[in-house]
């Protein structure tokens, strides 16, 4: 899936970076029939995001109504429904689809190494990749030292978190499959825009 966005390292704020409590609390408002302005309204009026600020509290609902903004019904659905492998791989999924840097960590490393036999992902593997990004871009090159070791660091807790990436015993990390439910497949083999959600499945559903 094509999708043209500038570098960001707006990822690399707050703590759980796959919004796993937010993106399902905004999702089952929308299901009980309230209107993001209706959402938006209850959740900075009561805090439901439970931030220390109003300023963070806004660019949180902000951050996860672009996610859930990527997520057609039938996602949506199954984020509140699925198995954990469901839920991993569309929060993983709707993080990829707003962040070009962290989709492109993913193709180029994760999906990269796994398609070619290689099951890990190395230290190495890292440092390369964000030095072909310093090389491409100069929006990465300009970002500081600090950013892009955060960025390094939030990247991979994402991918641990969602259960795709496994801390092994030699400090690289081991690549994990998502074991997706048969209805979500159907629902993948059905939506054409879903096809990165089946890639990053490394299962072959399609």
């Amino acid at each position: 899936m094509s999708v043209k966005q500038d570098y960001s390292a707006g990822f690399i704020s707050g703590s759980d970076h796959l919004l796993r409590y937010e993106l399902k609390l905004y999702i089952q408002m929308l299901q009980n029939g309230l209107s993001s302005e209706e959402i938006r309204h209850e959740v900075l009026t009561n805090n439901l995001f439970q931030q220390r600020s109003h300023r963070g509290l806004v660019s949180l609902f902000a951050r996860t109504r672009n996610r859930a903004g990527t997520l057609n019904s039938n996602l949506q659905y199954r984020l509140l429904t699925g198995t954990n492998a469901d839920r991993n791989a569309i929060l993983l999924y709707a993080f990829l689809r707003c962040y070009r840097l962290v989709r492109e960590f993913a193709y180029e490393v994760i999906i990269f190494n796994y398609q070619r036999g290689k099951g890990t992902v190395e230290i190495g593997d890292v440092a390369d990749f964000f030095a072909r990004k310093e090389e491409q871009s100069v929006v990465v090159r300009r970002y500081t030292h600090q950013t892009k070791q955060k960025m390094r660091q939030v990247i991979l807790k994402a991918m641990v978190d969602s259960e795709w990436l496994e801390l092994g015993d030699n400090g690289e990390w081991n690549i994990c499959p998502f074991p997706l439910s048969e209805g979500l497949i159907i629902d993948i083999r059905k939506e054409p825009e879903c096809r990165m959600l089946a890639e990053l499945s490394l299962t072959g559903v399609l």
